[in-house]
């Protein structure tokens, strides 16, 4: 059993005095109000491409504590932060403990071009360069992050879209490699049909429903439950009073700041000025279920979309959206059994990458890693 303390971590900051008396520090912090305000402006996604915000991250950041955040403050104000999500995760069976990182933000003054900087006339120093000094350090033992001076192995991993390159230059950097690719599988509906034998969860069934998702996903790297039953939006389908599929449905809402391409002309040129598109897709915004904790007995794969069709009609949302491993069961699964509407059909899927950083004396993980399909849990990608 692990004993995390969750409450205020002391910082550990390294404070500099700019030429022009201005002050830097890079600290340990847990997120409050200010780091709240600060995400509100977050962008993802890659320049040039899609560029989005998220919704609801106070939320979900409350849901995943602890995640400590490594901040960059100038004159005291936030200027960028990493948030580190822990959670034990499975690996094929086994539990390890580990760190999603999350939130990676720096305000555009502190951020890397991308290229090599010219040399510096002046003493000022280089306040990213400091940041991934920093951030290193972290990554070697990031048991520091919760006050600990653990030396059990453990990682740390992110996702990185195959197109965004700063954020891969960046992971190169501080020696992160890639294990396992995934990519995005939509589901869209117009007129979604509402099935009776599609129902929530009870309190007293869950730990069925833990059993049946552990099971289903026994063979993959970073399996997580505990982003199960968020909101209580887990449902099953079932047959005889039998559970034998089931899935999470988070109601999920982004903002479109920019997407270029043909895929961007469509969704925001053209679909929002169509009637029967215009419930899937707004002007500036898209709304969709995120899911996770997908399974089925044997026989029973069609009986996802009946979850899928069923959770649209009730929560009037029209499209469905999950992240997976391309080599993994249940992405043949669901790309054999097809229907994937209008919308999830023109879709092309968004690849990424797993990437994994090792800590000091974590090395008979990383074969693993390369081997087993990956678990996405959506929370983690909203």
């Amino acid at each position: 059993m692990w004993t995390i303390r969750v409450g205020f971590v002391p910082l550990h900051m390294i404070a500099v005095r700019m030429k022009n008396r201005r002050t830097t520090h890079i600290g340990i912090e847990m997120p409050g109000r200010e780091m709240l305000e600060f995400l509100s402006d977050y962008e993802l996604g890659t320049p040039g491409k899609l560029r989005y915000r998220h919704t609801g991250i106070g939320a979900k950041i409350k849901a995943m504590e602890p995640i400590p955040f490594l901040v960059l403050r100038r004159d005291g104000q936030i200027r960028g932060g990493i948030g580190f999500a822990f959670r034990m995760v499975h690996q094929a069976g086994v539990s390890v403990p580990a760190f999603n990182i999350r939130y990676f933000s720096i305000a555009p003054p502190f951020q890397s071009t991308g290229k090599h900087p010219p040399a510096r006339k002046s003493r000022e120093p280089d306040r990213a360069g400091m940041l991934k000094r920093y951030a290193g350090r972290i990554f070697n033992n990031p048991w520091l992050l919760l006050g600990k001076e653990g030396k059990d192995p453990t990682f740390c991993y992110a996702f990185i879209e195959d197109e965004n390159r700063r954020s891969s230059g960046f992971g190169e950097t501080m020696g992160f490699v890639h294990v396992r690719y995934f990519q995005t599988l939509l589901y869209s509906r117009f007129f979604p049909r509402n099935d009776p034998g599609v129902t929530g969860v009870k309190q007293e069934e869950k730990d069925e429903v833990l059993e049946k998702v552990h099971s289903f996903y026994r063979n993959h790297i970073l399996f997580t439950p505990r982003n199960l039953f968020y909101r209580d939006d887990y449902f099953v389908y079932r047959r005889d009073g039998k559970m034998v599929a089931g899935l999470q449905a988070n109601p999920e809402k982004w903002i479109i700041r920019d997407m270029s391409g043909p895929d961007g002309f469509l969704f925001t040129r053209v679909f929002p000025h169509l009637p029967v598109f215009r419930k899937l897709i707004g002007k500036q915004s898209v709304k969709f279920l995120a899911m996770e904790g997908i399974w089925a007995e044997p026989g029973h794969e069609d009986d996802i979309l009946k979850i899928i069709e069923s959770v649209m009609n009730r929560k009037k949302i029209y499209m469905a959206l999950t992240w997976m491993d391309a080599d993994g069961p249940l992405y043949r699964m669901l790309k054999k059994t097809g229907r994937r509407g209008c919308i999830g059909n023109c879709f092309r899927p968004v690849k990424a990458a797993v990437v994994v950083r090792p800590s000091d004396g974590f090395d008979e993980g990383m074969e693993k890693m390369r081997t087993f399909p990956a678990y996405i849990s959506c929370l983690d990608m909203t």
